[in-house]
């Protein structure tokens, strides 16, 4: 029973795999996954699927990108770390000429500003001072109407990315004379920066001036009256020597000289009408000129026209000119006879005297008058070894060469001046007489 029972059980009961390989020599392996039909077969792989297909074809360059991110972490590490090491050390320390600074071409009336902070502008010209920068950048902002303002930033010491321009071509004119001192930082107040307007509004404000000194008169400075008597010489309007045929009054006046370009001596720039100067802001090109108006018997002067009219006189020069800015130009004319009225107006004169004087010179040369409507006068004396060499210095050694000039003429007054520059016209009696009383210091009535 037992056994035919367990023949039932072996029928029941599935085999083991080690049964199987008990009762058989050979090991048979199928797929767990259902078969697919050929339909299903054709189906696109999942997502899952591409996504590692992906991996396994990307996975040595994401692995070198890896790599190199990790290089330039540690570089860059490494470059910081040394970094802050350098930014421990001390700073090298700073020169006068990293820390100075100096300002030219800037307006008196101007608001300058060093980081927010006020400077003392007329302080600043007057003394010839430097500001004194801290390490680092600073922010320069110039204000002058009606120029055109200034923004920039300076270093110390220098950097590239520094802004404001400075001059680097320092002359006479200049704050400094060495770049060693410092740096000059150009204001641009100039002249020739003004719009049109404002530059035609300049030569207004100067005109009236000039006509204001000229209503008042003044004696000795810019304006002035003297009379000729008949014989005295005047220059006329094309530049000819001519002699008074009456009485007349000849005043003195200065005018702007508008045609053509100069060249102010040690300035940059050429000058039409106005030069900028340092310290002053602005000089201006003068032209002399003589107002003839004739007389009648008792001395008063003629109605009508003067004659002949305007005069212009033999030469020109620059004159300092006081000016600001309040809602417009103010111009004021102060600085003549400071500046030396005999060396301006005589100076003419003295050129006429001298542009024949042979090699060696005088041996003395004065000059008297003080540059107004009176005239200029001079003495030379003549030295031996020029007499030797010009037979017609022979009488020369009597006395010195007197000549005067006056009315845009230069005179011969005595023999030896003659004698010394015979192409010169001969002084009249009353010229002669007026050339002895500025010699002698007297301020000569102008109706004698």
């Amino acid at each position: 029973m037992r056994d035919g029972q367990n023949a039932q059980d072996n029928l029941l009961t599935p085999a083991t795999p080690e049964d199987d390989l008990h009762d058989s020599g050979e090991l048979e392996f199928s797929s767990l996954r259902p078969e697919r039909s050929d339909q299903a077969s054709k189906q696109e792989p999942s997502m899952l699927a591409r996504i590692g297909r992906w991996l396994l074809t990307w996975r040595r360059p994401l692995g070198a990108g890896v790599a190199l991110l990790l290089i330039v972490a540690i570089a860059g590490d490494v470059l910081f770390s040394a970094y802050q090491q350098a930014t421990t050390l001390p700073p090298v320390p700073l020169t006068v000429a990293d820390r100075s600074v100096y300002f030219e071409y800037g307006a008196s009336w101007g608001t300058l500003l060093v980081n927010g902070q006020r400077v003392d502008m007329q302080s600043l010209f007057s003394a010839v001072v430097p500001i004194t920068l801290q390490r680092g950048t600073s922010r320069i902002d110039f204000s002058a109407p009606p120029y055109p303002p200034l923004h920039c930033v300076i270093s110390a010491p220098p950097a590239r990315t520094d802004t404001c321009p400075l001059l680097n071509d320092l002359s006479v004119n200049d704050p400094i004379s060495s770049p060693d001192l410092g740096r000059v930082v150009n204001l641009g107040d100039l002249v020739s920066r003004l719009p049109s307007n404002q530059f035609n509004a300049l030569v207004q404000a100067t005109e009236g001036a000039l006509a204001t000194l000229a209503a008042k008169g003044f004696g000795g400075t810019f304006f002035s009256s003297v009379t000729l008597q008949v014989g005295d010489h005047y220059l006329d309007a094309q530049g000819n020597v001519k002699t008074a045929t009456a009485p007349m009054k000849a005043t003195l006046s200065f005018a702007l000289q508008r045609s053509g370009y100069r060249q102010a001596v040690n300035d940059r720039f050429p000058c039409k009408i106005f030069c900028d100067a340092w310290p002053n802001p602005v000089e201006a090109w003068m032209i002399i000129n003589y107002i003839y108006t004739p007389l009648d018997r008792k001395g008063s002067a003629s109605q009508g026209s003067p004659f002949p009219p305007q005069v212009g006189g033999d030469g020109s020069f620059l004159m300092p000119l006081d000016v600001s800015w309040a809602n417009g130009w103010r111009v004021s004319i102060s600085q003549y006879d400071a500046m030396g009225a005999t060396e301006q107006l005589c100076g003419m004169g003295d050129e006429l005297a001298t542009q024949d004087l042979p090699s060696g010179g005088a041996v003395a040369f004065q000059q008297y008058g003080v540059g107004d409507a009176l005239g200029c006068a001079y003495t030379m004396s003549i030295s031996s070894q020029q007499v030797q060499g010009r037979a017609n210095l022979a009488e020369a050694s009597d006395g010195p060469a007197i000549f005067f000039f006056r009315c845009g003429v230069m005179m011969a007054v005595n023999a030896a001046a003659q004698q010394f520059a015979p192409s010169l016209p001969m002084a009249s009696p009353h010229e002669t007489w007026a050339a002895q009383q500025l010699i002698n210091g007297q301020t000569y009535s102008s109706g004698r």
